[in-house]
């Protein structure tokens, strides 16, 4: 598995990245006054979602031994909703913190994945 910057969806994102970093918005609605109406957004997300989770599985593939060599992993962010059933799909042992907002970044989750850890260790 490639890394996270040679991925295909990495090479994708760039490349489109630099195809529109000279156009700004308002002419894109100019030469399309109905561009807002057809972008459905619900399947766009879902796609960029399902995108990120194959992403993120073939970087704890390729980092951790296939993921078996982590205890938890613990998702942890604003995007984690939305690739969490993707990857608890892949992954037994990941673990979705509270909607608590100071779970919402990595500090955030590490500290939630200690202490699990703790509470395992503790036979809690």
């Amino acid at each position: 598995m490639s890394t996270r910057n040679q991925s295909a969806a990495w090479a994708a994102l760039s490349s489109h990245a630099k195809i529109m970093s000279g156009v700004h918005l308002r002419q894109l609605f100019a030469e399309d006054p109905r561009r807002g109406e057809r972008i459905a957004f619900a399947q766009e997300r879902a796609e960029w979602a399902r995108q990120l989770a194959e992403s993120i599985d073939g970087n704890i593939r390729e980092v951790w031994n296939g993921g078996d060599d982590v205890a938890m992993i613990v998702l942890a962010g604003g995007g984690a909703p939305y690739v969490a059933d993707y990857l608890a799909e892949r992954f037994p042992h990941v673990v979705r913190p509270p909607a608590d907002s100071w779970l919402l970044n990595c500090e955030g989750g590490f500290r939630y994945g200690r202490f699990m850890q703790i509470l395992e260790e503790q036979g809690a």
